[in-house]
């Protein structure tokens, strides 16, 4: 290439070019990544065909670490285990307030009686609109949690995909463990972004270095990196197939593999962006706030059609009505944003902890299967699966 173009481009000589489009150059001075990922260095140190292994042993607390604050969800196949969970008795916290001002309004309309006040028909009829709005309300905040749940069902199932079919189709070992390590890391750093956090070091101990680490986090996007690094995994071992005439490899490649794996990391983008889509668009303002004025002010004037006939009785009538209704409008607002750390959010550590152990788990047989060759052709499948 003439000088003149390549100082057009920006690069000083022609061995600056091709480590830019090689991907050797690193990170640049502003952290920004310029190239892919150097080899941990904890799997250095391991020798190929073996990193399954180790990984699965060593990252025992790493993956209990991870566990340890998840939600859990609960089966409701038991009315006591139900009725004996004590966070779901907890009053919300605007009960308070509201009992305070319907035993106001229930010592007024007793102080300074009025036959008015008697005629509960209009109570009684917005009564149904009211809850017209609140089963509204609660089917679709479980809608927004049921396709949060969907989409990461999607990305447990590319991701064993993903590791699969790099392990059947790409020759290199260290190339193809890389992938599944960065799709181990994709399913982590994008259930932290769900949650406005960044990558954790605990979580992904051992996959990477403490530095590699940091310049992960000094990117905006970190599942986005993890798939730009599985591509260019992807590129370069296309790149190097072709070169080398690997049909006649002792594994057998397809002209079609890369669009394979191309398939499995679009259904993971889909998929992320869909999961972006529910953290970052909550249900509309206005609505939560006219059906939360609608309840209050229903609560607080109710009294006033009680209180001749029921007495002081009206105040905890009207108190446990309120907790019913408060308590489902307080399930709608954690359902509707399922990604967070409360207890009826999806686990998602759980699900992140189980695709580490699929995806080792294949990592763990590919290696086995390549070290010994003999076994494709003259073991049986029983004995293929059962040695890790």
């Amino acid at each position: 290439m003439p000088s003149r173009v390549l100082k057009a481009l920006g690069f000083s000589s022609a061995a600056a070019a091709l480590d830019e489009v090689t991907g050797r150059r690193g990170y640049g001075p502003a952290g920004i990544l310029l190239g892919p990922l150097p080899p941990p260095q904890s799997i250095l140190e391991v020798p190929l065909g073996h990193v399954g292994s180790k990984l699965f042993t060593e990252r025992v607390r790493a993956r209990e670490y991870v566990l340890k604050n998840s939600p859990v969800l609960f089966h409701t196949e038991s009315w006591i285990e139900t009725l004996l969970t004590p966070q779901e008795w907890l009053p919300p916290s605007i009960l308070l307030f509201v009992v305070i001002l319907v035993s106001l309004v229930t010592w007024g309309a007793l102080t300074y009686p009025s036959p008015t006040f008697a005629d509960d028909r209009i109570h009684s009829t917005m009564y149904g609109f009211i809850s017209l709005l609140i089963v509204f309300r609660t089917s679709q905040a479980y809608a927004r949690w049921w396709e949060g749940r969907t989409l990461w069902g999607s990305i447990v199932n590319s991701t064993r995909n993903l590791a699969s079919n790099a392990a059947c189709w790409m020759n290199d070992d260290a190339r193809y463990t890389r992938v599944i390590i960065c799709t181990i890391t994709f399913a982590y750093s994008t259930k932290q972004l769900l949650r406005g956090r960044r990558l954790d070091p605990t979580e992904v101990q051992g996959l990477f270095t403490k530095n590699e680490i940091d310049r992960i986090n000094s990117v905006e996007h970190i599942p986005m990196l993890m798939m730009d690094e599985i591509r260019r995994a992807m590129k370069f071992e296309l790149r190097e197939q072709r070169e080398r005439g690997s049909s006649g490899s002792h594994l057998r490649t397809s002209d079609n593999w890369d669009m394979i794996i191309s398939a499995d990391i679009k259904a993971l983008v889909d998929a992320l962006g869909a999961c972006e889509r529910i953290a970052k668009t909550p249900m509309p303002f206005g609505y939560l706030a006219q059906l939360r004025i609608f309840i209050l002010v229903w609560l607080i004037t109710w009294p006033l059609g009680l209180t001749l006939e029921y007495g002081w009785a009206t105040i905890p009538l009207v108190s446990v009505c309120a907790w019913m209704m408060l308590k489902i409008e307080e399930i709608a607002v954690q359902c509707e944003q399922p990604f967070g750390m409360e207890a009826n959010d999806l686990p998602l550590d759980t699900i992140c902890v189980t695709i580490e152990r699929n995806l080792l788990e294949i990592l763990r047989r590919a290696e086995y299967l390549r070290t010994h060759d003999d076994l494709v052709d003259t073991k049986s499948f029983k004995a293929r699966i059962l040695k890790p």
